[in-house]
């Protein structure tokens, strides 16, 4: 079963219904890329059958980290794969001081328990990402 099947039949522990006008560009196991042209907005879902996310609050700390770490990586990857002018600049993430990440913020989607991240991405718009544990968890998946 596709991605946004499974969205749209709570295969994954959430249900949710995609507004009609989006494209589907891409629906695979694990994952779906869908545009809304009319708001120039890319959405991407992943599934990954193997992760194990711990939203308890004493975690979030740690949880804060990894979020960093893995959008500083992301970050660097894309700079570096670019082509720009300026290639003697570094890149953002050279600065210790300077984060990729906005916020995260816990929150619940229903019952379940989830975390909003909100990022730059390589071009400096804000992009926000939301995590969830499967519904009726203790917030544990």
């Amino acid at each position: 079963m596709h991605v946004i099947e499974s969205l749209q039949t709570g295969r994954f522990g959430v249900t949710l219904q995609l507004p009609s006008h989006l494209k589907v560009c891409r629906d695979e196991e694990e994952c779906a890329e869908l545009v809304d042209e009319p708001k120039n907005v890319v959405w991407w879902f992943f599934f990954f059958p193997d992760l194990h996310l711990d939203l308890r609050e004493e975690h979030r700390g740690d949880l804060r980290k990894s979020l960093e770490y893995y959008a500083r990586s992301m970050f660097d990857d894309m700079f570096h794969k670019r082509d720009h002018a300026d290639k003697e600049r570094p890149p953002r993430t050279a600065d210790p001081t300077w984060s990729p990440i906005i916020d995260v913020e816990p929150l619940n989607i229903g019952d379940a328990k989830a975390l909003l991240r909100t990022a730059r991405p390589k071009r400096e718009a804000s992009v926000a990402y939301r995590f969830a544990a499967r519904t009726g968890s203790s917030g544990c998946m």
